[in-house]
């Protein structure tokens, strides 16, 4: 099943709870509600074009927009909250087993006739609710290191991160509300600035949970 990226925990558990009357489910049935994150993004946000200077990296931060940082400045305001994703509480629920998956895919297109760009890190960072920097304050999820991307070629970065009970970030999904946001550096080439156009192709966060673990959650927002 899928929701948009603003769907509400009350929304989810809904979902859940229709999931879970449906015949054929057993109390070993696992179902997967899938949030679109990206479509936090615009249309004119998925494509950007930008610069690596030679004398530094480039940074691209996503969630809930996008913030090119070509001057090492961090996140802003806005950026290091990342996306606020709520999900029904679950920490009472013993048998609800919640899972959360995250996939992140963005192409790298190297403009340059002249340089590569030597290399490229996509990573996805969780924090709590009420944390004003997921950056400084959260902890990364996943993260990819990815091989340089010659002049004139593109490279699809692929991230995906696995939130289970052995993670670090796993009380935060329990509590039905987190913040997440992405980051893509992309390492700078002393030889020269590199030209790039950056697309995001997809963002999406699924919570997989047992029905029958939620018995008595309700659908109420």
């Amino acid at each position: 099943m899928r929701l948009p990226a603003r769907a509400t925990a009350g929304m989810f558990a809904g979902a859940l709870a229709a999931l879970a009357a449906l015949g054929g489910c057993t109390p070993a049935t696992v179902v997967s509600v899938t949030l679109d994150l990206d479509s936090y993004l615009a249309a004119d946000l998925r494509t950007t074009e930008a610069t690596v200077p030679s004398a530094r990296a480039l940074r691209v931060y996503l969630l809930p927009g996008v913030q090119v940082d070509d001057v090492d400045a961090g996140p802003d305001e806005n950026m290091r909250l990342g996306s606020l994703v709520t999900v029904p509480p679950m920490a009472q629920y013993a048998g609800a087993q919640p899972m959360l998956s995250v996939l992140v895919d963005v192409a790298v297109s190297n403009l340059s006739s002249d340089f590569q760009v030597p290399g490229a890190t996509l990573s996805v960072m969780m924090g709590a609710a009420d944390a004003a920097d997921i950056y400084s304050e959260g902890v990364p999820a996943s993260a990819e290191i990815f091989p340089a991307v010659q002049a004139g070629e593109t490279s699809i970065c692929t991230v995906s991160a696995v939130v289970d009970s052995a993670h670090p970030a796993y009380d935060w999904l329990l509590s039905g509300a987190f913040r997440t946001g992405v980051s893509l550096h992309l390492a700078e080439n002393p030889l020269g600035a590199v030209p790039v156009r950056i697309e995001v192709r997809v963002v999406h966060a699924t919570v997989s949970a047992v029905p029958f673990g939620l018995a008595g959650l309700g659908g109420a927002p």
